[in-house]
């Protein structure tokens, strides 16, 4: 049986600083597809352990014409990462280099054989808040693909996370930004979750709700929607 190189994209996912307080919001849609072939698949997104919080995009990918060349799943290898190692850091460093040289390979085989398949300039992102002792510490990477000469992969890395951030389809949630963020009738959730569903309702294959919503602040780490396992 012939195998078929399948891919997913697609997301939304908002992160909110503001004096020691952050919010991260993210939609439930992850869109595979082969060709023009396209299935859609609800998941959970925002992942909490211990005193993390984190979110992705870009997580899933098999390629390959008549036999599987690789696989990988990013989001599931991050958390392995950041249960094995002691501390974060040590975590991060670890991943960078796995997750830089997967994709390496990724884009070099894309390039060679799959031409017509989108390369996206950003191939994976995290965003991780930390929670230790009444402190929030910030993690976030962007692996940018660079393609002139040989396959390289960049990490864009920051320790702090501006007051809107936003990763995936995000062009209309940018721009209402600061109007949503003045509107006083509403919640951090609410204003969040009304960027999110814009974007949904823009960009329908690739964004779509269920719409998570989740707090950390000094004190505690709280669901502003029903968690979902």
């Amino acid at each position: 049986m012939e195998f078929k190189s399948q891919f997913s994209g697609g997301t939304t996912v908002i992160t909110i600083a503001q004096d020691n307080n952050a919010w991260i919001a993210a939609d439930s849609r992850e869109t595979l597809f082969s060709n023009t072939i396209q299935q859609h698949k609800v998941v959970k997104k925002i992942i909490v352990g211990n005193s993390l919080v984190y979110s992705c995009g870009g997580r899933y990918m098999k390629y390959g014409g008549d036999h599987l060349l690789g696989k990988y799943d990013l989001v599931q290898e991050l958390k392995n990462h950041i249960e094995k190692y002691p501390s974060i850091d040590e975590a991060l460093d670890n991943f960078d280099l796995f997750a830089r040289n997967k994709l390496r390979q990724v884009a070099s085989y894309l390039k060679e054989h799959l031409i017509a398949y989108y390369l996206p300039q950003t191939m994976f992102s995290y965003r991780i808040i930390e929670l230790v002792h009444g402190e929030i510490g910030y993690y976030y990477s962007d692996f940018k693909l660079k393609t002139k000469g040989w396959m390289e992969i960049h990490i864009h890395q920051h320790n702090v996370i501006p007051e809107f951030d936003c990763l995936g389809y995000c062009n209309i949630a940018c721009k209402e930004w600061e109007s949503a963020k003045s509107n006083k009738q509403h919640t951090m959730a609410e204003k969040l979750q009304h960027l999110i569903r814009l974007e949904a309702n823009k960009n329908p294959i690739w964004v779509a709700e269920p719409i998570d919503v989740i707090h950390i602040s000094a004190d505690c780490i709280k669901w502003l929607t029903p968690p979902r396992s």
